[in-house]
């Protein structure tokens, strides 16, 4: 069975500020595509972020670096919604983290590890 992102449309953009992805990530959720993968690069002092086209349902929140019962909760809720976490970013500007889950049946798994705290 093919990926879903098989043959979708992709962007990767960069910015130089959260801000500036953030705004970058709402318009093209609001064109149809999901964060499939992001990155900072501390030499450039940039994000990097690539959107594809999908079908699928996704979510994402910012949690502080001492958010972890919120972080927590917050990923089984979301577990329950039977999203699960394909991302967990964590910004090296500002020790926050990133955690984004989707909804998609093609995924390749995922295992949790209650005993992780993603510190």
């Amino acid at each position: 069975m093919p990926n879903a992102q098989q043959n979708c449309a992709q962007i990767v953009s960069t910015r130089n500020s959260w801000s500036k992805t953030r705004d970058k990530i709402r318009e093209e959720y609001d064109d149809g595509k999901i964060i499939t993968g992001i990155c900072y690069n501390s030499g450039e002092k940039s994000y990097m972020v690539v959107m594809t086209e999908s079908p699928s349902e996704q979510s994402y929140k910012w949690f502080g670096p001492d958010d972890v019962t919120e972080r927590k909760s917050w990923m089984h809720k979301q577990m329950d919604d039977e999203k699960y976490p394909t991302i967990v970013f964590k910004d090296p500007t500002d020790e926050k983290y990133l955690v984004v889950v989707t909804s998609d049946s093609n995924r390749n798994g995922f295992k949790f590890l209650p005993g992780f705290d993603l510190t």
